[in-house]
């Protein structure tokens, strides 16, 4: 006799195996994890430097904003240009220490404001010529000269490029100066 029974009453139902976890990480997650904290790390530091490396720059805007509404109340074309001559100067002798700008004064200071901008950037650096004038007896400076001197020295703040740290790279940038502007930098120093 058959059996009338149905085999399949017999069988268990089916066992799943349990989920997948996703812990702990194959190695190659845990690479790339520890390569976007690498770079996160980097990136701040990159940052946060480059904020303090241009700090003199923010402080000297204010300093030029200063001089500015200073002007405006005064009206004084003499305090004007010596307060921005006074500017530049502590502004270069901070970043330019190693090229004895100091000591520079007229058309030399004038030459050496403009060499430390690249060409590219478009300063009219015969502006600072202007700054001469600020220990002449009698000082007039229209509109337009004062705007340019201004938009300028704005320029130069924003724009110079900081000397470089290290000697191989120092003796490509005085290859790059104009040998008539060196020699006129040494002149001042003797």
């Amino acid at each position: 006799m058959i059996n009338a029974e149905n085999p399949l009453t017999h069988l268990k139902a089916l066992h799943l195996p349990e989920p997948v976890s996703s812990w702990p990480l194959a190695p190659g997650w845990w690479i790339l994890l520890l390569l976007l904290i690498l770079g996160a790390f980097w990136l701040i530091k990159t940052v946060v430097a480059n904020i303090r490396k241009n700090a003199y720059r923010r402080v000297a805007h204010q300093k030029l904003q200063l001089i500015y509404r200073q002007y405006l109340v005064e009206k004084s074309d003499r305090q004007l240009l010596h307060s921005l001559n006074k500017l530049l100067k502590s502004t270069a002798i901070n970043q330019y220490r190693d090229q004895h700008c100091s000591p520079l004064y007229g058309s030399d200071w004038a030459v050496f404001l403009g060499s430390c901008v690249k060409a590219s950037r478009q300063l009219d650096w015969q502006v600072f010529l202007l700054l001469e004038q600020s220990y002449a007896r009698q000082v007039s400076v229209s509109e337009q000269q004062r705007s340019a001197l201004y938009q300028a020295t704005k320029l130069w703040i924003s724009r110079h490029t900081v000397p470089l740290k290290s000697v191989g790279e120092a003796v490509q940038c005085n290859a790059a100066v104009p040998e008539n502007a060196t020699k006129t930098q040494e002149n001042k120093l003797v």
